[in-house]
């Protein structure tokens, strides 16, 4: 059973927060490509098959684009260097050959650009009435994104809205609606993933009328079939979630017991809608990463904890480093064929990435222990 009086907002490191009482719930946040024909951007890193798009701190919340081959970093999109309508997109992925990005204009307006693949010679794919949300998913020539309208009264937006997945196909521009539409009091939707021929999302509403009832915080994650349309719940247990990350053919997420404080992570196989328990602790901290076809996480405390992976084909357990330098911590955001990409907490020297910024480490190196991060030039 879901408890009561659960909020979602948006978490300065790139994850969303889902308070449940004394609970914290984190859907872990982070750009994925993992195949040719499908992208997962949700606006904060996008590794992709030739660079890492990012927001570097102390840029006009300008999104940058990190050459993996030439080890540089350089403008791509937004900021002061922009438009006027193209300024502050939040989310920005790359996909065939193209830069595509959403930029939000007020309430029920919201602007989808295409570009080539330096961000220049930009154009308008569609221009919507409504919220286009800060999440995409790009699949099979079409863009999917989380749609939200809202009611207006006497020209001022309500806290009524309608929340659905909507899609554009990329040649014709054609704008369709996905999934069912939901409306409630401050209702949200949120992209999580996709998987064949699936998409995932989470609902969210402080309350919303059923029939004749009036259902309050209602919380829910779903899978839609883009075949069928048809939309189900899956993760009943998101009352007593405190993490959750879709990787693959998988949603890997936390367990916490109220009672003894028992943290267990999972892995819920999407095809078949078992589940497996990868570790289990009071001390795993609520923070996945999936990278390399590994889940690596965290034990002990935030400032003092050991890092380990979960490989997935071979389902054995490893440590890893998660510091560097005289104790200065890192996470890892992104990756490519030899590189992991990671942000950074202290200060190091000379080469190496300074508090809050972007830098790479070899894979190899980070596998054998060694971490020496050299910052984004």
């Amino acid at each position: 059973m879901l408890k009561k009086h659960m909020k979602i907002v948006v978490a300065a490191a790139c994850a969303f927060v889902l308070v449940a009482g004394a609970a914290t719930f984190f859907i872990v946040r982070g750009m994925r490509s993992l195949s040719h024909d499908a992208v997962y951007s949700d606006g904060c890193n996008f590794s992709g098959p030739d660079g890492f798009i990012h927001q570097q701190p102390g840029q006009n919340s300008a999104f940058m684009f990190f050459d993996y081959k030439k080890k540089e970093n350089g403008y791509l999109w937004g900021g002061a260097a922009a438009s006027s309508f193209d300024k502050y997109p939040t989310v920005v992925a790359k996909y065939g050959g193209n830069i595509y990005a959403i930029a939000p204009y007020g309430a029920n307006k919201s602007f989808i650009y295409k570009a080539d693949r330096e961000g220049k010679q930009k154009e308008t794919l569609i221009e919507a009435d409504s919220d286009a949300g800060g999440r995409m998913i790009i699949m099979s020539g079409k863009l999917y994104f989380e749609n939200t309208v809202h009611k207006v009264e006497n020209l001022t937006a309500t806290d009524e809205t309608t929340v659905s997945i909507n899609s554009v196909d990329l040649k014709t521009k054609k704008l369709s609606t996905v999934s069912p539409r939901h409306t409630g009091k401050n209702a949200s939707i949120s992209l999580l993933g996709y998987y064949k021929d699936n998409l995932y999302y989470i609902y969210s509403s402080q309350s919303e009328v059923s029939g004749e009832e009036t259902v309050k915080n209602k919380h829910a994650i779903y899978e839609l079939n883009l075949k069928t349309g048809a939309e189900k719940a899956i993760l009943g247990q998101l009352g007593t979630m405190t993490a959750l990350k879709f990787y693959g053919d998988s949603a890997y997420y936390m367990l916490t017991d109220p009672d003894t404080e028992q943290v267990t992570l999972c892995r819920h196989h999407l095809d078949t809608g078992a589940d497996e328990k990868i570790a289990s602790g009071k001390n795993i901290i609520n923070s996945i990463q999936c990278f390399d076809g590994k889940v690596f996480y965290r034990v002990g405390k935030t400032n003092t904890s050991e890092g380990y992976y979960y490989d997935l084909k071979k389902k054995v357990t490893k440590s890893v480093p998660v510091k560097y330098g005289s104790n200065q911590n890192f996470y890892i955001v992104g990756e490519s064929n030899d590189l992991f990409i990671i942000i950074c907490w202290g200060t190091g020297n000379g080469g190496q990435a300074q508090n809050g910024t972007y830098a790479y480490i070899k894979k190899a190196d980070y596998y054998a222990g060694k971490v020496q991060p050299v910052k984004f030039k």
